[in-house]
């Protein structure tokens, strides 16, 4: 797994969260905890600019160098979901959408 995959599975996870039109402090928390398992500093540039949620998951997924990191991508993407209890009707259609690609 790159750097760059670390960027992107952040990205991936706070679209995630955002799914649903909010990122509340759980999921923040379980964002920023998974930045830092992946190397990233918690003051990260573009994690602080990923935490917008902005990006297209396919194009991001895809970005992805391994099968590796795209496991990755989706076990960060469904424990932010389930940071704040089991995964709404839009946090699971973005983790089904996530698996397609």
């Amino acid at each position: 797994m790159t750097p760059q995959d670390a960027h992107v599975i952040i990205a991936l996870a706070a679209l995630a969260a955002t799914a649903d039109g909010m990122l509340d402090q759980q999921e923040r928390v379980s964002i920023i905890s998974a930045a830092e398992q992946l190397g990233l500093s918690g003051d990260d540039a573009t994690l602080n600019a990923v935490m917008t949620g902005s990006g297209d998951v396919a194009q991001l997924a895809q970005s992805l160098s391994s099968d590796e990191a795209r496991i990755a991508a989706y076990d960060v993407a469904a424990a932010v979901c389930h940071a704040d209890g089991a995964p709404n009707a839009q946090e699971s259609a973005f983790l089904a959408a996530l698996s397609r690609e």
